[in-house]
């Protein structure tokens, strides 16, 4: 079904997984964002797709739907994994109340504070800020998350934070 949709800017066709995965194999980390509701089935999927291209380690698997997590937690390997809520208002928000490791809170940019990162790691969990698609990236944005001490930004313009990212931390490109 994803062949029959084309890309916003460049009219470009979707890539499926197993492209994406072909194409990333040992060059670089993925967060696959699990949305469906059919757990098991797509589990399953991604996991016979993650096994096939041997990158266990260059992914982390995360879902507003927690019930992935539980999928996770039984498969033998260690893979990352991110809780991802749409606000730290949420009923079911309770990262301080988390034993695991090799985990993520996934959070709304807007939502991450100084106090809410400290709590996070201070458990030994990962802290990742996502924006939404039609919010203005700048500058200050960027600089809020850099000085929380974030571990990951998921962006919508990765060439303008990195650019943003190697000036404020003064990487030389």
């Amino acid at each position: 079904e994803l062949k029959k949709f084309k890309t916003i800017h460049g009219n470009e066709v979707v890539p499926t997984l197993d492209e994406v995965l072909q194409l990333c194999q040992g060059k670089m980390f993925i967060n696959i964002e699990l949305k469906d509701t059919q757990v098991k089935e797509t589990y399953d999927k991604v996991i016979g797709l993650v096994e096939k291209y041997n990158m266990i380690n260059q992914i982390a698997i995360s879902s507003f739907n927690h019930e992935y997590i539980n999928e996770i937690k039984k498969y033998p390997k260690k893979i990352e994994f991110g809780y991802l809520y749409y606000s730290k208002n949420d009923k079911d928000f309770k990262p301080y109340d988390l034993n695991v490791n090799n985990c993520s809170i996934n959070l709304f940019i807007d939502d991450v504070d100084e106090e809410l990162v400290k709590k996070i790691h201070e458990k030994g969990i990962g802290v990742m800020c996502w924006c939404e698609m039609d919010q203005p990236e700048t500058e200050v944005l960027y600089e809020k998350i850099f000085k929380l001490g974030v571990d990951v930004l998921c962006c919508n313009e990765p060439e303008k934070a990195l650019i943003f990212r190697n000036k404020y931390f003064g990487i030389k490109n």
